[in-house]
């Protein structure tokens, strides 16, 4: 008897997913910022900034806001005033690629979508104490798992400026990728969810609550004012930080294990690398923020929430040989008795799937390899 192991490297692992999404808005966003150097009067600076926010565009869910009303506030002494309201036009809309792993066949329902929202302020003085610069939008998917009322509650995309930062005209780090649209259960998870900064500062990554920001007042189901605090858009006069987390589904989930299970989804505070293995199907959001420091000092932090679809994967490709017996689903028995000649039928499917073979034999010491469908 002869155990014969057959290795076939496969172009990739195609997976089918089953997952039903229906859509309310916002799936996730983030501010960043530049200084650009310094104002026409005295002792200010001039910053230009980036919005983007993520919406699910699968279902019938509201639009992006055009135009955006945007909020900026100071905080001296713990005391927050509103220094500006405006509003701001969206500058564009695409549709985020598909997961660049072609090895994933995503849902034909799966469809997210970036606006992007450019502004400036010019001439903000340099105060002792923060500003936020801010945007309040309802409602996030009624099928998130993770957070309580998801259709009834909507997010805060802030960014801070610090005394320390206004004084060295810092900018902040800004994200290098956006997430995977999906991802698959009890399958390994490492996403490099780091940023780059332009300044080469120390930058600390964590887990964190993704903000609250309006409600579903001033809709037909609701009626009242939609500009309010609890209104599908709130009026950046009537709102002022700080701004309320969201409310996390306990024990099972929490700003720190968004994802839940046992052992819980981690991300480096060193590198921003997620790793874990998600262990529920379902719609969960995340936030991440990163702490920017320079010479130990807090400059800013930016913070993004975003959705995580953990789905059900199944292989669309098999490694299968024709043989009397299969261990461990990998490790193919072909028995023999005196013959020196052993054909391989190869059974992998699909073939159209399946972009290259490598065989390799260890016959008397000495490897041999074949790159042929059957061998």
């Amino acid at each position: 008897m002869y155990k014969l192991i057959q290795k076939i490297i496969l172009g990739c692992l195609f997976c089918s997913f089953t997952l039903i999404m229906q859509s309310r808005h916002i799936i996730g966003g983030e501010i960043t910022y530049e200084c650009t150097g310094p104002g026409i009067l005295p002792n200010t600076k001039n910053y230009s900034f980036v919005m983007k926010v993520y919406r699910d565009c699968a279902g019938q869910g509201a639009q992006f806001d055009n135009p955006a009303p945007m909020g900026v506030y100071s905080n001296i002494g713990g005391t927050y005033r509103l220094v500006r309201s405006f509003t701001v036009d969206l500058a564009s809309q695409s549709n985020v690629p598909p997961d660049a792993n072609p090895c994933f066949i995503l849902p034909p329902n799966v469809c997210v979508q970036e606006g992007r929202y450019f502004f400036e302020l010019r001439d903000l003085p340099v105060i002792d104490g923060s500003y936020f610069i801010s945007w309040q939008r309802c409602c996030r998917n009624n099928t998130i798992s993770n957070i309580v009322d998801p259709q009834d509650t909507g997010a805060t995309y802030t960014v801070e400026i610090t005394a320390e930062a206004q004084i060295v005209c810092n900018s902040s780090p800004t994200f290098n990728e956006f997430p995977p649209i999906v991802i698959c259960v009890n399958e390994a998870l490492a996403f490099d969810h780091s940023a780059t900064d332009v300044e080469g500062d120390l930058l600390v990554y964590e887990f964190c609550a993704p903000l609250k920001g309006g409600g579903p007042i001033g809709t037909n189901e609701n009626p009242g004012d939609p500009e309010g605090c609890e209104g599908i858009r709130p009026n950046p006069e009537n709102c002022f930080p700080p701004y309320d987390d969201v409310n996390f589904v306990g024990p099972q989930y929490s700003a720190g294990a968004p994802l839940g299970g046992s052992p819980i989804v981690r991300i480096s505070q060193a590198t921003g690398l997620i790793t874990g293995m998600p262990t529920v199907t379902g719609q969960f959001v995340v936030g991440v923020c990163v702490m920017e420091y320079r010479n130990g000092v807090l400059l800013s932090v930016l913070r993004r929430d975003f959705q995580f679809n953990v789905a059900n994967c199944e292989p669309a490709v098999r490694a299968m040989l024709e043989s009397d017996a299969v261990i461990n689903g990998k490790n193919f028995v072909i028995n023999s008795c005196g013959e020196n000649t052993i054909k391989f039928n190869n059974l992998s499917q699909l073939e159209a799937n399946i972009v290259s073979y490598d065989w390799e034999f260890d016959i008397n010491g000495s490897t041999r390899t074949f790159d042929s469908r059957n061998v």
